[in-house]
């Protein structure tokens, strides 16, 4: 029987184990980096997340309060003009409260821009024009650039010709037949908002109804 080789009985040298303890580190290394970079995807994929659905949660809170602007009763108007001021940056509308708080006053909102964020602010009717009232807000969304409104009908009250989008909505017998919400952001900010356009549901006319006519609706659409 021949003897065993003593070269096939040694062990690895110490350049053998340097190599594969290094080429160990390298592949942990590898490993724990791919991790790394995954947990960042994910966590940039969950943040993006969550921005959509906070987009959206404020897009419907908007719809669910626009779609449901009223208007007031004869009794509450002095000029017949309806209770909803519409400006470039700034909008005011009466609404009942939301779902959660219902039934209860009407409230009268106000959906403007303060300090780069997007506020939806209410006090009950019962206490308009008074400085102690009980006043709600809501922020809707932060880091907001700019605010732009505009509604659709014609262009003056009483005027001819097709409706288009306009700047301002005050003084009028009826509400807008569309409201445009539209929001800008800084350039490098990922969050997107698509314009936002609510048609109220309620399309009676203010001046018809102080006359006790019974074609209200029909003369606010036609």
């Amino acid at each position: 029987m021949p003897a065993p080789d003593p070269r096939r009985q040694r062990g690895f040298t110490l350049m053998e184990l340097l190599v594969s303890l290094a080429l160990l580190g390298l592949l942990a290394s590898l490993i724990a980096g791919g991790l790394h970079t995954g947990q960042r995807v994910w966590e940039r994929g969950d943040r993006r997340d969550q921005m959509v659905d906070r987009m959206a949660a404020a897009q419907r809170v908007l719809r669910e309060r626009l779609e449901r602007a009223a208007v007031q009763p004869p009794s509450a108007v002095s000029d017949g003009s309806v209770d909803f001021t519409g400006m470039p940056a700034r909008l005011s509308f009466v609404a009942p409260p939301p779902p959660d708080e219902a039934p209860g006053t009407l409230r009268l909102y106000t959906l403007t821009l303060r300090d780069g964020s997007l506020i939806l602010s209410s006090v009950n009717t019962a206490w308009r024009g008074q400085r102690e009232a009980p006043q709600r807000s809501l922020t809707l969304a932060d880091g907001v650039q700019a605010l732009d409104l505009a509604y659709f009908g014609s262009a003056a009250q009483d005027a001819a010709g097709p409706p288009g989008w306009q700047q301002q909505w005050r003084r009028r017998s009826t509400l807008p037949a569309a409201i445009r919400i539209r929001l800008r952001f800084a350039a490098d900010d990922v969050r997107r908002w698509p314009d936002l356009v609510i048609r109220p549901g309620a399309d009676a006319d203010v001046g018809c109804l102080m006359y006790n006519r019974t074609d209200c609706r029909k003369a606010a659409s036609s």
